[in-house]
């Protein structure tokens, strides 16, 4: 091989290693969680991202306990997921519906929290709601929290009849 055979075949074997690596990076980005963000949302603080698992969880729950959903929807991320025994529940539009509708069927009831446990990334919170038309005896909602929003949410509840009233959302004879 001459030289300057060998410098194309140096220079061409530089580049396919560089195009491999540059393809191996864009990959492994890809398959990388995107950064949770709301800072680009209208009426969202920039400041959210540096937020503990905690106090996300606690200035939720005050912005729902204040009535302001809207304000409250700041804390997920435009990606994040609420996970139900049956359903599986994406998008903010989606996500705030839901939780307009769980506020309807509790009448504006304000749920009390029992229990919030929290580590640096994840919180648990248990509560009780009673309203009408429904009632949550047993609520139980666990958050995955990154960069200060919420990425994942699992939820338990079981709504019951309120005393005197239908929930139509409690199964049969609850």
């Amino acid at each position: 091989m001459s030289k300057s055979q060998r410098r194309l075949w140096i220079t061409g074997s530089l580049l396919t290693a560089a195009a491999t690596v540059g393809l191996a990076a864009g990959v492994i980005t890809a398959a990388m969680p995107r950064p949770a963000s709301a800072a680009h949302r209208r009426g969202c603080s920039k400041d959210l991202k540096h937020r503990t698992a905690e106090q996300a969880i606690r200035e939720h729950l005050a912005l729902l306990q204040a009535g302001n959903l809207e304000q409250a929807m700041c804390d997920y991320d435009e990606d994040a997921v609420v996970i139900l025994p049956t359903q599986l529940v994406s998008g903010l539009d989606n996500i705030q519906a839901g939780l307009s509708g769980v506020g309807g069927l509790l009448g504006g009831a304000v749920p009390q929290i029992q229990t919030l446990i929290a580590t640096d990334d994840v919180v648990m919170i248990t509560f009780t709601a009673f309203g009408t038309p429904c009632t949550l005896p047993d609520g139980s909602d666990t958050y995955i929290v990154r960069k200060g929003l919420f990425v994942e949410q699992t939820v338990h509840d079981t709504f019951h009849s309120a005393p005197g009233q239908s929930c139509p959302a409690a199964p049969p004879g609850l």
